[in-house]
């Protein structure tokens, strides 16, 4: 009995301020989690959804968050895993300490945010804008930069970011980068991919 409402004491401390249509929403996507999809139903944005910009500590696993307008959001601590974000505007958010390995942020609008501390392993970057955004301490082993703006981005101390990321960018004008990443490599000079003309 005590567990079940320190649980339910803790899902209305999460969904303070949320909308009565998103916290259904939400209670379905957990349950489908809970069933490996038997049960309840995956979380997919659509357009005119209304979402919360408070989602701290959210389990959004495998959510469908395409093009979903999350600018200024605060995501810190969210469990977004598998989840696909493709286009969307993630401006000014926060991610700090997010789990987000195997995330899809293809085109995303990632300028200006807050990646601090988070796990975005095996996350797909392609043609996502991050200029000014924070990677401290962002844990980036095997996720791709094909064609991304990293425009002074904040990388210096990004973890496992490799030459192979770097050259797939688009742009790292003003980047802060490793120092090891941040001289031209000796055999072909490059740093960067050049901008299409």
């Amino acid at each position: 009995m005590r567990i079940g409402m320190a649980l339910r004491v803790a899902f209305n401390r999460v969904t303070k301020g949320w909308s009565a249509d998103f916290t259904g929403r939400y209670r379905l996507h957990r349950e489908y989690l809970r069933t490996d999809g038997r049960s309840g139903q995956r979380f997919e944005f659509h357009d005119g959804d209304a979402l919360p910009k408070r989602l701290v500590g959210v389990d959004l696993r495998k959510a469908d968050l395409s093009g979903a307008p999350l600018a200024g959001a605060d995501l810190s601590r969210s469990d977004l895993r598998e989840a696909t974000m493709d286009g969307a505007n993630l401006t000014n958010s926060v991610l700090y300490s997010a789990r987000a390995t195997g995330v899809s942020l293809k085109r995303a609008n990632l300028e200006g945010a807050n990646l601090d501390c988070a796990a975005v392993c095996d996350a797909r970057f392609d043609g996502a804008v991050l200029v000014n955004a924070n990677m401290s301490y962002t844990n980036v082993r095997k996720a791709t930069f094909d064609g991304a703006n990293l425009t002074r981005a904040s990388a210096a101390r990004a973890i496992g970011l490799v030459r192979e990321q770097i050259d797939a960018c688009v742009s790292i004008e003003g980047a802060r980068l490793p120092a090891a990443l941040s001289q031209p490599d000796a055999a072909t000079g490059l740093v960067s991919v050049p901008a299409a003309p």
